[in-house]
């Protein structure tokens, strides 16, 4: 049987404003006409109690589960300077953008990480899950300091924030005289002298001789953070002098407090 025009207009309004009176797809809850079958105006009021979102006793008077679709929330996203830290009192899954991060070209790196409450290794439960790498380079570089653990200069990292950070590197090098080069991550804990290195790249060449050196990436602790905890590239070389050039340190978190 063929509906007759008033009927489909009828139709059409009851979709219509079944489809206006749902909550947005964000919110949980249902509206009380729909929880107790009371039909709704088709245009209520706003002091009309029809069409208000049903409240978790009301919901539980009516013998559903208010978990189901009232109060419940998705992660919180908070926005905040690295350095400051991230939000007190966070519940498990809840994300971090820290804002600021000093790259070594300005302070626009942003650092996205979420919250892991069932962590239980250390205290750095911000995991990280997103954003570019802190790249420190410099392009020319003498090194005259032989058999000796020596930072680059001009291209440390410290860290404003306690927890554990993924390391790399690369550089390219020149010696006239032959020799042997090192390369590693030297780190400053609490404001001391640099140990290490972490862990090394080597090469040895005769003289005259150019040679490209990568570090695989590693993981280095600041246990203090506020700046006191200092990242660096280092170098050891046999022979003097020895020229470097490219020089560039990654580094990215992997969990924070």
């Amino acid at each position: 049987m063929a509906l007759e025009k008033e009927d489909l207009t009828t139709i059409s309004r009851y979709v219509r404003d079944t489809v206006l009176r749902l909550p947005p797809r964000d919110i949980k809850a249902v509206g009380i006409g729909r929880v107790t079958g009371t039909p709704e105006a088709d245009t209520p009021p706003a002091a009309d109690s029809s069409d208000r979102l049903a409240t978790t006793a009301f919901v539980a008077a009516q013998g559903f589960a208010t978990t189901s679709y009232v109060n419940s929330r998705g992660p919180k996203i908070t926005t905040s300077s690295f350095a400051g830290g991230p939000p007190s009192s966070p519940s498990d899954g809840d994300m971090w953008i820290a804002t600021g991060v000093t790259d070594g070209i300005g302070n626009g790196t942003r650092w996205h990480f979420q919250y892991d409450a069932s962590w239980s290794v250390d205290a750095y439960k911000w995991k990280f899950v997103g954003g570019p790498p802190v790249a420190l380079s410099i392009s020319t570089y003498s090194a005259w300091n032989v058999n000796a653990w020596t930072p680059f200069n001009g291209i440390a990292w410290a860290s404003p924030r306690k927890g554990v950070f993924l390391c790399s590197g690369s550089w390219s090098g020149y010696s006239p005289g032959a020799g042997s080069f090192l390369g590693g991550v030297l780190v400053s804990l609490n404001g001391g002298g640099y140990t290490g290195p972490t862990i090394t790249a080597n090469t040895t060449t005769p003289g005259g001789y150019y040679f490209d050196l990568s570090l695989a990436e590693t993981a280095i602790t600041c246990p203090n953070g506020a700046g006191l905890d200092t990242i660096d590239m280092g170098y050891f070389a046999s022979s003097a002098p020895t020229f470097l050039y490219n020089a560039v340190t990654r580094i990215i978190p992997q969990r924070v407090a």
